[in-house]
């Protein structure tokens, strides 16, 4: 857009159409496009990224690549189609351009979203028959995760057609988790959650209590899980593993929760495409709501599914009469839109679409098994390597290593300064690996018995670097973190001077450089 049509509606005291006040900021946008002129090429930045993850060995269980095809529609002619809030709405509508796709199928508020709807509707028949899953029974909402956030109208709209102050991205699976509690939920209602991790962001809105600290040592004791339901009596159970790799037994849980008239929602984020492959137990025969994240197991782009049962009736949420009930999947898409978020992102629901009708493929099916053969020759050589793993689970992508002594932020610095992306939680001092993306780069199980050497070799220096005394522990951190930030370019010379992890990072490099190219 140039410059000047950009800076044509900026003006003192001017008024948005529809009446609505707008505080434009005519300075922040001037200096906005004087900055863009003068910054690197985006090409430039881009082929850079993409080296930098062409040399990485990507751990973080959540990670993945994908296809050629996903980033087309990514970057088709559906970016350009309308889909922003409702302040840019107006503008669209004042200046007459493209249509804008706030609304579900049929129902849109705008005119020309007729292929818009042909796309939501070929997104939601591929995310069923990726599951095997019958329509009669089953609805499902891709929009969630896919949209542009929503805004409270009591608020002030500050818009600035350069950098858009209000386009609050919502991609992520935890907004959809959100999403799916409210349309069962009302504020202060009780819900009950299997990990600590998912507490701390829904405890914000309702009364949030975490399984995961009263849990016995054995993962999934359902009697205990039994009796504290009884004490606790939540109105809905939400049942993930995302921050561990242990399995839920989906049918335990039904059968504890359902005679009690607690809904359960299942976030199969971290093992859908697992369980779209029918490598492990599916919850959709005992649970009543599913979601799952599009990113990492299904290799689609950042966005996410809620799938709901047809016959399940709640009450509603959004009107005061607590008496009034209305079906599962429409509640869920009152939550979606226009409770938590406005239009949609057409060109990601399709990139979905794209990747959903892989999933369906006999190449997804022979890839996930491949990525439970290389979890399982990742676990092993780790474990001749003597260390401890959590659970030793290995039917899922996911191992949690336990590095006992030895300080895992220092441990996740060093593997980041010898190019392997991996993930840690502190508070248990544990290291977090999958072999997701690194199977998706080609990578094969005697492939893994290396990687499991090189991360024996980042943590045996983080040891070496633990056990130098600098007078406190906070040097360690310092050392290791100026030991990292000296090879963020090419030339510069280790502050710590060990030639053992200069050698191992240009052995990854050299290594990492022979794999599979990754997608433009």
């Amino acid at each position: 857009m140039a410059k000047s049509l950009q800076l044509e509606f900026i003006s003192q005291g001017s008024i948005a159409p529809g009446g609505r006040d707008c505080v434009y900021i005519d300075r922040e946008c001037e200096k906005f496009l004087d900055n863009l002129e003068q910054s690197p090429s985006p090409n430039v930045i881009i082929l850079k990224e993409k080296q930098r993850q062409r040399r990485l060995i990507n751990l973080i269980p959540s990670a993945n690549y994908t296809g050629q095809s996903v980033l087309n529609a990514l970057g088709s002619i559906l970016q350009s189609t309308y889909n922003v809030w409702r302040t840019a709405a107006l503008i669209t509508a004042y200046l007459r351009k493209d249509p804008n796709s706030e609304g579900y199928i049929g129902k849109k508020y705008y005119p020309g979203t007729q292929y818009m709807d042909k796309i939501e509707r070929l997104c939601q028949q591929r995310a069923l028959e990726a599951f095997n899953l019958n329509d009669t029974a089953w609805a499902v909402n891709v929009q969630c995760g896919c949209c542009v956030g929503n805004y409270t109208s009591s608020q002030p709209v500050v818009y600035c057609f350069a950098h858009h102050e209000l386009a609050k991205a919502a991609y992520s699976q935890q907004l959809s988790c959100l999403q799916a509690c409210s349309a069962i939920l009302r504020p202060h209602d009780r819900l009950l959650t299997l990990e600590s991790s998912h507490g701390s962001y829904l405890s914000k809105y309702f009364t949030t209590q975490s399984f995961h600290a009263y849990r016995s040592a054995a993962a999934g004791d359902y009697e205990v899980l039994k009796d504290f339901i009884n004490v606790y009596q939540p109105r809905l159970l939400l049942s993930t593993t995302s921050a561990s790799n242990w399995l839920i037994d989906h049918q335990a849980m039904s059968t504890v929760c359902r005679p009690l008239g607690i809904f359960v929602l299942a976030d199969i984020t971290e093992t859908s495409g697992l369980v779209a492959s029918g490598l492990v137990a599916s919850p959709f025969e005992h649970a009543d709501v599913v979601i799952t994240g599009t990113q990492g197991s299904l290799r689609g782009p950042s966005g996410a599914l809620i799938f709901s049962r047809r016959t399940a009736l709640v009450q509603r949420t959004d009107t005061k009469d607590t008496e009034e009930v209305c079906s599962l999947g429409d509640a869920i898409n009152q939550s979606v839109f226009p409770g938590h978020q406005g239009g949609p992102h057409n060109h990601a629901i399709m990139a979905m679409a794209v990747a959903l009708k892989q999933v369906t493929t006999q190449s997804f099916k022979d890839y996930q098994k491949l990525v439970l053969a290389n979890t399982e020759a990742l676990a092993k050589r780790l474990l001749d390597l003597g260390y401890c793993l959590d659970c030793s689970n290995t039917s899922t992508h996911h191992l949690v290593v336990r590095l006992g002594t030895v300080d895992a932020e220092l441990v996740k610095r060093i593997l980041d300064a010898i190019c392997v992306a991996s993930k840690i939680t502190v508070a248990e001092n544990e290291l977090h690996i999958g072999t997701l993306a690194m199977t998706s780069r080609g990578l094969l199980p005697d492939d893994f018995y290396w990687v499991a050497d090189i991360i024996h070799r980042g943590i045996s220096l983080a040891q070496k670097l633990s056990s130098i005394k600098y007078g406190n522990v906070n040097d360690d951190f310092a050392g290791a973190e100026s030991l990292s930030s000296s090879f963020v370019e090419a030339g510069q010379t280790c502050s710590m001077h060990d030639s053992k992890l200069i050698e191992t990072r240009k052995e990854v490099e050299d290594w990492m450089d022979r794999l599979k190219v990754l997608s433009n």
